[in-house]
């Protein structure tokens, strides 16, 4: 049944690709790959319902831990390396998109503060993960990009290392030895350390040390592991404030230290996650006020704002995203298949068969539990402010207490509990994860990719998905065929989601291809019919900016000047520079009588620009007035 569920999701991954984000991957890879993929899958597919005599699976070479943990850590370590995402669109990776390809010189000012300062601020984490990254850069005279690949693949390998041997230290079962490496080494979430420009590479492998560190306490009870979970909770803490997510379970750690026996789910319920979510919920409606939000980002915005998803759902066309819709709950499931889908296959697989030998209330169980549920209760209150899907480096935080979650439960029943082919239906999600590295690393692929997830940013979270289709496109290196052919694609793809007068980003939409026309191709008359459609979604200033721009590339001068007019009326880009360009587009129109009042107007408001107070004088004089154009082209 379980097999029948997971293989329908990817299926569905694969047909619709738009809603399935996070299990679209094997629709964008080349036919070839597909091939292979899917002979692969049908293979173990096909062992699943074959008998076998599992010699493999019950040799001796399963117990040499660090052979396997070092041969794997050392493969990903490589493939990481020479497999790294070609573009990197996610969370926020824009900030260091401009410095990619820079060799710094020398550690630039603030590094080091921001490497020893020790703060739980929004951005603080991120400053110190890119402080070591620059002394990455600088020490190996790297590019950034190049210092985020080699940094996150050192992570990456380490990772795998620490991940392979605890695995194979704490089982004793062959099959979910195996399972469970799977489990942890094909994870979606493992994208993180394939050049990702961000912190996440660092933030996953210190959780897994955290965690690994918590389960040898748990087997030694030695004092001296709680004092260095509790270093170690430190620098988690460093790496990222939501780290704050560890402590319940460390008071978990420390309450079974003191008394003897750790806490009941029914204790962990009463006594710190029932306290916890009543804490939550004041600051929620009561400090944030975010159950009211209005979601948008059009304004100025501090640190904290917008932290969470409003309950209520804003006015349209922000409306189609808050905590409880559906475009919401559809993100946050994908969210979820991208921490471990073998973890969960494991997770359900034990709760349906529910062995009788099994203790819900151990420890281990206890404890990873509690974080899992902090950690995913949290993040699915958290607001995308980039939308899901580019948000999904924070979404995957959970993932770590997943797989502990899992491993505590198999720990719990392995010699009880081997299902037949459980193993054969882990390989094949393995097996499905690897389209995800491959289309990262394609550029076609990511192109496909990139369209898909435009499409879904505007029709779920909205605003700023345009922005975000811009930049996609510049990254292209073939980008006036993308911006012409791909970008009228997308916006035949939301037309018909789109909503008159209100919708701003369509409008931006229109705006920015209509731009691509004007200013690349140099085609007033299409770009003006982009400007023209924009404006019927949206007034956005830049659109009459523009088509003021169109009209005097087409030699429109009249029309040009009437637009002039309205961009005085809002000022804009400035007062100043909206009574500049009417002055020019009259004289260019003939319109002489008028271009006297704005230069008259100009001159008494800004006395130094010289060449408009040369205007205004040979205005008043009637002194070859048909030249005055030249002159105030030359100054342009």
């Amino acid at each position: 049944m379980l097999l029948v569920i997971f293989s329908s999701l990817y299926i569905f991954g694969w047909l619709f690709p738009e809603p399935w984000w996070s299990l679209h991957f094997i629709a964008f890879i080349s036919p070839l790959a597909k091939a292979i993929i899917l002979f692969c899958c049908g293979l173990f597919l096909y062992r699943f319902f074959i008998p076998s005599r599992r010699t493999i699976l019950d040799s001796k070479i399963w117990d040499y831990k660090i052979t396997w943990a070092s041969g794997l850590a050392l493969t990903y370590m490589i493939l990481m390396l020479v497999f790294p995402m070609i573009y990197d669109f996610y969370g926020d990776s824009y900030r260091v998109a401009p410095h990619l390809n820079k060799i710094p010189p020398s550690i630039p000012d603030g590094a080091n503060e921001a490497f020893f300062d020790f703060s739980l601020g929004a951005w603080a984490g991120q400053a110190t993960v890119f402080s070591l990254v620059t002394y990455v850069a600088v020490f190996f005279k790297l590019s950034y990009k190049w210092a985020f690949i080699v940094f996150d693949a050192f992570f990456g390998g380490a990772f795998v290392f620490l991940w392979v041997s605890f695995v194979l230290k704490t089982l004793k079962n062959n099959v979910w030895k195996i399972v469970m490496v799977l489990a942890g080494i094909t994870a979606p979430f493992m994208l993180n350390f394939f050049g990702h420009t961000e912190i996440y590479a660092m933030l996953l492998f210190m959780q897994l040390w955290w965690f690994t560190l918590a389960f040898k306490y748990l087997s030694t009870e030695k004092t001296s592991l709680l004092i260095w979970l509790f270093v170690l909770l430190l620098v988690c803490l460093k790496v990222h404030a939501i780290n704050l997510l560890l402590v319940p379970g460390y008071v978990i750690l420390l309450w079974k230290h003191l008394k003897g026996s750790s806490p009941s789910w029914k204790s962990a319920a009463n006594y710190i996650l029932a306290p916890i979510f009543v804490i939550g919920a004041i600051l929620y409606f009561f400090y944030f006020e975010d159950h009211i939000d209005d979601r948008s980002l059009r304004t100025e915005a501090f640190e904290y704002d917008h932290l969470f998803l409003p309950l209520f759902s804003p006015k349209p066309p922000l409306d189609t995203y808050d905590l409880l819709s559906v475009n919401h709950i559809l993100d946050y499931l994908n969210a979820i298949l991208m921490w471990s889908p073998i973890a969960l296959l494991v997770i359900l697989l034990i709760s349906i068969i529910k062995p009788k030998k099994l203790n819900w209330n151990a420890t281990a169980v206890v404890f990873t539990g509690t974080s899992l549920i902090l950690f995913s209760s949290l993040l699915f209150m958290i607001n995308p402010l980039l939308s899901m899907p580019i948000d999904w480096d924070l979404f995957s935080i959970p993932s770590i207490a997943l797989l502990f979650f899992s491993i505590a439960l198999v720990s719990e029943t392995e010699m009880d509990l081997a299902p037949k082919g459980v193993i054969n239906v882990a390989s094949v999600l393995a097996m499905l994860s690897i389209p995800i590295v491959l289309v990262h690393n394609d550029q076609n692929s990511l192109n496909d990719r990139m369209d898909t997830i435009a499409v879904h940013f505007y029709k779920t979270y909205y605003e700023g998905s345009a922005k975000f289709y811009d930049d996609v496109l510049k990254a292209d290196p073939n980008y006036e065929q993308s911006r012409k052919f791909r970008g009228e694609e997308v916006i035949r793809a939301i037309a018909p989601h789109s909503t008159k007068l209100i919708d701003y980003e369509f409008g931006r939409f229109l705006f920015m291809q209509g731009r691509y026309h004007l200013r690349t191709r140099k085609e007033p008359k299409i770009a003006l019919d982009y400007f023209e459609r924009s404006s019927k979604y949206y007034e956005l200033y830049d659109v009459k900016l523009l088509t003021l721009e169109a009209y005097f590339v087409d030699r429109a001068y009249d029309k040009a000047y009437e637009v002039s007019k309205e961009l005085i009326t809002f000022s804009y880009p400035s007062e100043q520079k909206a009574y500049r360009a009417s002055l020019h587009c009259a004289l260019e129109a003939g319109f002489y009588a008028e271009a006297e009042k704005i230069a008259t107007f100009y001159v008494r408001n800004w006395p130094e620009d010289i060449t408009v107070r040369e205007v205004y004088t040979r205005l008043k004089s009637k002194d070859r007035v048909d030249e005055i154009k030249t002159l105030f082209q030359r100054s342009n």
